[in-house]
């Protein structure tokens, strides 16, 4: 940029840009400190919206316990079905898993749903750490599919929750191998822009924010990306008519039944915080 007054109108465009695509969920994407200093700027969005294909009822939501893990308990709105239903469920050494399926499309394959949530609920209401241990020291579990059966299911209390996060990604995309883009010597975008000054740039910096908004109509999530110039866990015998009470710190994971692909991952720690 050739000066201030460039950086701030550019900074201004990427920010109308993300929440044009992101239907105005997200706001403000880039960090307030965030200097745009390169030549260029890559960006891309994601957008995610649907219903439930069986949706809560908004007057049943009331306030119940919710345990942190230092702790404490708040009150916090909870949603409801206590109408019996069945659901892909099941309970494992450390934790047990309820699949709530989206309203939008049908896998061609079976005619499953194509969307869903999996909410994966730690047996101890502190349990939270041990369980992202679990997927942090192997991440090809986000992308396997859990042994679920169907159950039937008499009640199902989960918090409504919606919160933002963000974060610079550049060590975590070099933790995983993703070393070259960033390297001012080696990185080459001479394919990507078409253009021998491909040979010149490098990623200097490279933020990511997500929001989600879970409710009793469905979820409503997005993400934006910049960059700058179980298998082995044995299920056990749950008997019929089961509860399903997120009641404390959890995880989600919201995948594509197709092709196997997460769209978001995440944990709740605390549902009243934004």
């Amino acid at each position: 940029m050739s000066n201030e007054s460039a950086a701030r109108e550019v900074k201004n465009e990427v920010h109308s840009w993300a929440e044009e695509k992101t239907k105005g969920l997200m706001k403000g994407f880039l960090p307030p400190t965030s200097k745009l200093k390169g030549p260029l700027f890559f960006a891309n969005a994601l957008y995610f919206k649907a219903a439930w294909l069986d949706q809560f009822v908004a007057s049943s939501t009331r306030d119940e316990d919710f345990h942190l893990l230092d702790g404490k308990t708040i009150r916090a709105p909870f949603m409801t079905q206590i109408e019996k239903s069945m659901k892909r469920c099941g309970s494992f050494e450390d934790f047990k898993v309820i699949r709530l399926n989206y309203n939008a499309g049908r896998c061609y394959s079976n005619n499953f749903p194509r969307f869903c949530m999996d909410i994966i609920l730690p047996e101890r209401k502190n349990g939270l750490q041990d369980l992202l241990e679990i997927f942090n020291s192997d991440t090809k579990l986000l992308l396997q599919d859990f042994k679920l059966e169907d159950m039937l299911v008499t009640e199902i209390w989960i918090p409504k929750w919606k919160f933002s996060y963000g974060f610079d990604t550049v060590k975590l995309m070099e933790k995983l191998g993703l070393t070259l883009l960033f390297n001012y010597k080696l990185a080459d975008f001479t394919e990507t822009i078409h253009s021998p000054l491909g040979k010149q740039l490098f990623i200097d910096k490279m933020f990511q924010k997500s929001c989600i908004e879970v409710d009793e109509e469905g979820t409503e999530g997005a993400s934006v990306s910049g960059g700058l110039g179980f298998g082995g866990r044995s299920m056990y015998y749950q008997p019929p008519g089961v509860e399903f009470v997120a009641d404390h710190p959890f995880m989600f994971i919201i995948r594509e039944e197709v092709s196997g692909a997460v769209i978001f991952t995440g944990a709740v720690l605390n549902p009243l915080f934004a």
